[in-house]
C-alpha cells in the first residue's frame, strides 16, 4: 500500500478554512467539487501557465521512466500504478481512480466516471495501452477536462516502441501569458 499523498496547497488551505466536513476520517455529508480535487470558478483561473508547463514535464519525465523501465505490451493498469509510485518518488502530489461527479440539473451524481491520476488537483493523465490512440480517446479526455475544470490533460498511450510517439497533450481554457493573443495553434 502506497503511502497517501500529502495535500495540496488549495486542499491544506480548505481544511484550515473548515470547508471540509470530516470526523474522524469519514465524510459528513458530500464535499463541494473543489474540495474534491476539482477546481471551480476564480480557483480555476488562478492556475499559471508556466507553472502547467512545468509540471507537465516533469509529469512526461515520470512517464519516461516508466516506459523505459517497462517498455511496451503491458495492462492500462500496470502503466497507471507505476506511474503513481514513479510520480510520488518524485514528490509529485498524484491520486490515482479519482471519482469525477457530473452536476446535472444542480444534482451531485455520481455517474461512475474515474480520472486515472489527478496530478497536483491541477492535471488529468488517462492512461492507455492500445495499437492506436482513437478520436474517443480524446474526446474522454476532453470531457474529464471539462467536468473537472482541469486546464490541462495527458493522453498517454504506453503501447509504442518511444513515449513520445504515444504523448497526447490536451488544454482546455488553457491560461494564456500576459501579451498572447486567445487563438494559437500548437503542434506537439
Amino acid at each position: 500500500m502506497l503511502p497517501p499523498a500529502a495535500p495540496s496547497a488549495l486542499a491544506r488551505a480548505e481544511i484550515q478554512a473548515g470547508k471540509w466536513s470530516e470526523l474522524n476520517g469519514c465524510e459528513v455529508g458530500v464535499r463541494p467539487p473543489e474540495a474534491k480535487g476539482m477546481r471551480t470558478g476564480a480557483d480555476a483561473m488562478r492556475v499559471d501557465a508556466t507553472a502547467l508547463n512545468e509540471l507537465s514535464g516533469r509529469i512526461l519525465g515520470a512517464g519516461y521512466a516508466v516506459h523505459t523501465a517497462l517498455g511496451p505490451g503491458l495492462l492500462e493498469s500496470t502503466y497507471e500504478a507505476c506511474l503513481e509510485v514513479e510520480l510520488r518518488s518524485r514528490s509529485v502530489a498524484v491520486e490515482r481512480q479519482k471519482t469525477l461527479p457530473v452536476r446535472y440539473g444542480g444534482v451531485l451524481v455520481d455517474a461512475g466516471y474515474r480520472v486515472d491520476l489527478l496530478v497536483e488537483d491541477l492535471v488529468v493523465i488517462e492512461v492507455k495501452s492500445v495499437r492506436q490512440v482513437a478520436a474517443i480517446h480524446r474526446a474522454q479526455l476532453l470531457t474529464y477536462l471539462k467536468l473537472s475544470a482541469c486546464h490541462l490533460g495527458l493522453l498517454l498511450n504506453f503501447n509504442v516502441e518511444h513515449l513520445k510517439l504515444g504523448i497526447t497533450r490536451m488544454v482546455n481554457d488553457f491560461p494564456r501569458p500576459e501579451g498572447r493573443s486567445k487563438s494559437r495553434k500548437v503542434n506537439i
